[in-house]
């Protein structure tokens, strides 16, 4: 193209210089062009971060415990027989050199933490190993609170070796001294609302119940990711749902009920709303309109034949479990299959340890299959 020929262009727009005119629309060109493609280019440069660890959790996904072989494990005669088959799996190393089978199996899944927090990209790795430290310090401090209050010695797996505060807990001599130590602690609001009904009952499921909550509400504060925070919100909605049966079960006041609801999720302003209800099978009812709906109906009749909350938690737990796979599958390119993973793994350990500690208390293969979440 000739100068002529731009020149009649360039005075249209004003430009008596064809030179002027051309670089002009040159640079405009090449803004135009970044405009573009550069958000493209960002958007391929933060998914890519994720292909490699993605992968390497699908594949670990695949090394998890197969419904075979948990019926396998269900049709044992003994734990022992469930260990030979764990000794043909990934958990092999964990339980042969062991006595504490407990500790073994504890111990896997902190290696699976820790391996998971090593290849996650740093926007995931840094709030996931906030809510990983912090769960796992308080599943420990639960570990110990049983021992305490069964009168046994306890057994925990620290994050690492250094931590001071776990020995601490676990060097009181009873429960009390335990309890008294953590209404001195970060747990003293949590603790204090569960305390009541704990002396009232002296069940410490209150006082497991208020520290699962502190670990909730604790975390998802920094879960800026939104598949992270739509995951941490799930439990919550989960945790809100089963905190409000069990206080209705034990006809707790409104406002008490009200008081334990942690106020964050889908489902706190439904549940603040319904925290009058007379009771659980009222609270299913009127959750009937939810997306836990068709959960709970599926299983209220078992619960009321067995006059038992544990159908509603076996049903909500499964839910938690179907969500974080569909997460893993609708979120290839971010933390999905990472949190899908996680999820998995810890359930699979809890449902290998109650499989385990059922056999050895003589539990049918029918009694156990309620407790697991497969």
């Amino acid at each position: 193209m000739s100068f002529e020929s731009v020149l009649p262009i360039a005075q249209a727009f004003g430009f008596e210089d064809p030179v002027v005119f051309l670089a002009l629309l040159i640079v405009f060109s090449l803004v135009l062009l970044l405009a573009i493609f550069v958000p493209i280019i960002w958007y391929i440069i933060g998914i890519a971060k994720y292909v490699y660890p993605n992968a390497r959790a699908n594949a670990m996904s695949g090394k998890l415990l197969s419904k075979t072989q948990y019926s396998e494990m269900l049709s044992t005669r003994d734990a022992s027989e469930v260990l030979s088959i764990l000794e043909r799996t990934e958990y092999e190393p964990y339980i042969v050199k062991t006595e504490r089978i407990d500790i073994g199996l504890k111990k896997a899944l902190l290696d699976t933490y820790k391996r998971i927090l090593s290849m996650a990209p740093d926007d995931v790795e840094k709030p996931l190993s906030l809510y990983l430290k912090e769960f796992w310090f308080v599943s420990n401090l639960k570990e110990i609170l049983r021992a305490k209050h069964a009168g046994k010695e306890p057994t925990y797996v620290p994050w690492d070796e250094t931590d001071r505060i776990l020995q601490d807990y676990a060097s009181s001599s009873d429960t009390d001294e335990l309890l008294s130590k953590l209404q001195d602690s970060e747990f003293s609001s949590v603790i204090a609302k569960a305390l009541p009904e704990y002396k009232r009952t002296k069940n410490v499921g209150y006082i497991e119940n208020a520290l699962d909550r502190w670990v909730l509400e604790t975390t998802v504060g920094y879960a800026r990711l939104p598949v992270f925070r739509q995951y941490l919100e799930k439990l919550i909605d989960v945790y809100n749902i089963m905190t409000l049966l069990r206080l209705k079960k034990i006809g707790a006041q409104t406002d008490i009920v009200r008081g334990m609801l942690i106020p964050i999720g889908r489902l706190y302003k439904k549940l603040y709303a319904i925290a009058d209800a007379e009771n659980p099978d009222a609270v299913v009812l009127s959750l009937e309109d939810t997306e836990y709906g068709e959960i709970l109906t599926s299983v209220r009749q078992e619960a009321e034949k067995t006059h038992s909350l544990r159908p509603y938690e076996r049903a909500l737990n499964k839910e938690v479990l179907r969500f974080i796979k569909s997460i893993a599958l609708g979120n290839m390119l971010n933390a999905g299959p990472l949190l899908s993973y996680i999820h998995s793994k810890t359930v699979e350990v809890a449902n290998i340890r109650a499989i385990i500690h059922m056999k050895a208390g003589g539990f049918s293969e029918k009694e156990i299959e309620e407790v697991i979440n497969i």
